[in-house]
């Protein structure tokens, strides 16, 4: 059940609070997206997803189903209680995982389970700059798929990673050589 629910933190980049929130009817497979029914501020979306997360997702049903038989406006993620997983349990699970891949034990050293959202920003910024797109036409989109009113929200979340700064970098450099060097050399 972690590893689903980490993995699809990572893959859609949604709050920890609308993962706890999903029951099973609100993950759709055949339309390969789930629905936030109440994000922040009340606010409803669709998150779609690849057919990889579909793939998974639909595993993790079958095993989840048949240990607890459910309706499915079911929890999706649920304790060995069958009770709706709590956020409580699902960070200290989370910290459970980081201090046995090396990370410390203190609170404020580490990674938090929030921290899978900011993961997400940054690497979807960084395949946009890889696909060669125009990273700040794309933050708008970025925001609202985030649940986000405006793009200064989402801007919260992108850090200036070293592979960010390098497509950066890289991104000056050929405007630089294409546009800046050229209009110089003809003056």
């Amino acid at each position: 059940m972690y590893q689903t629910l980490f993995g699809l933190l990572y893959v859609t980049g949604m709050r920890i609070g609308e993962a706890l929130a999903l029951n099973v009817d609100d993950i759709d497979l055949r339309m390969r997206r789930l629905l936030i029914r109440k994000g922040k501020f009340g606010k409803a979306r669709w998150i779609p997803f690849l057919a990889s997360t579909a793939s998974r997702l639909e595993e993790y049903l079958k095993q989840r189903l048949q240990l607890f038989p459910a309706g499915t406006d079911a929890p999706l993620f649920i304790s060995w209680k069958a009770e709706r997983l709590s956020h409580q349990t699902a960070g200290n699970n989370f910290r459970r995982v980081m201090r046995a891949d090396g990370f410390p034990k203190q609170s404020r050293a580490g990674p938090t389970i929030h921290s899978i959202r900011h993961t997400f920003a940054c690497h979807r910024l960084l395949g946009w700059y890889r696909a060669g797109l125009d990273v700040n036409a794309q933050l708008p989109a970025l925001s609202t798929y985030m649940g986000h009113v405006a793009v200064q929200y989402t801007s919260r979340y992108i850090h200036a990673t070293p592979e960010l700064l390098e497509q950066a970098n890289q991104r000056f450099l050929k405007h630089y050589r294409n546009t800046i060097k050229t209009e110089v050399s003809h003056e």
